[in-house]
């Protein structure tokens, strides 16, 4: 592992591009409890890009920001990953969503 420092950077929700063949779709129901709990507690988890915007982890909070009309949200770039650890991160945080 090398010595990543994670970095805050606030971004508006729509320069933050989905990844193409994302895994999960989410209901319109699902973002709108995440867009409630966005409200109620604010915007407690940073979606995980790479260094393109494009969402590595944090569809579902993105389509919810932009539901709140959200100016800005934050994000965490993971420019630190080689193209195969952001699949892997891709597949483990879409896996860990369906765990019991």
């Amino acid at each position: 592992m090398n010595d990543f420092r994670a970095r805050l950077v606030w971004k508006h929700p729509a320069a933050l591009a989905p990844y193409p063949r994302n895994a999960k779709v989410h209901s319109q129901a699902q973002i709108q409890n995440l867009a409630q709990l966005i409200k109620n507690f604010g915007f407690t988890q940073p979606i995980l890009v790479d260094k393109e915007g494009v969402i590595i982890a944090g569809h579902g909070r993105r389509e919810a920001a932009l539901l709140l009309n959200l100016k800005e949200v934050p994000t965490i770039v993971a420019d630190h990953l080689t193209e195969d650890q952001i699949k892997a991160a891709r597949l483990a945080d879409n896996a860990s969503a369906d765990a019991p």
